[in-house]
């Protein structure tokens, strides 16, 4: 039995689970073999071998069962926007 979806209020309430090492429960499926592995953003493709950056996890490779991760910013917010509640999609402080 898989567990729930859990909703967060806002993005400020996932960005806190985020940095306490929390696991944001998304299930990624037909990633590149680096996003697959956590070797690269799930979104944007970028390396995190060879060209760092900050990044954050958003999840686990279903194949895999790696933690997968998105680079900080622009691409961690499109890649965890479902997991925002519903009411308060675009209501960012």
């Amino acid at each position: 039995m898989s567990e729930p979806t859990r909703y967060y209020a806002d993005m400020d309430a996932l960005l806190a689970d985020a940095e306490a090492g929390e696991h944001i429960r998304l299930t990624w499926s037909g990633l590149a073999p680096l996003p697959a592995d956590g070797l690269a953003c799930v979104v944007c493709g970028q390396s995190y071998i060879h060209d760092g950056g900050p990044h954050r996890p958003v999840g686990r490779d279903a194949v895999t069962g790696s933690q997968v991760f998105a680079c900080t910013g622009t691409c961690f917010d499109s890649a965890t926007a479902d997991l925002i509640a519903p009411t308060t999609r675009g209501e960012r402080a």
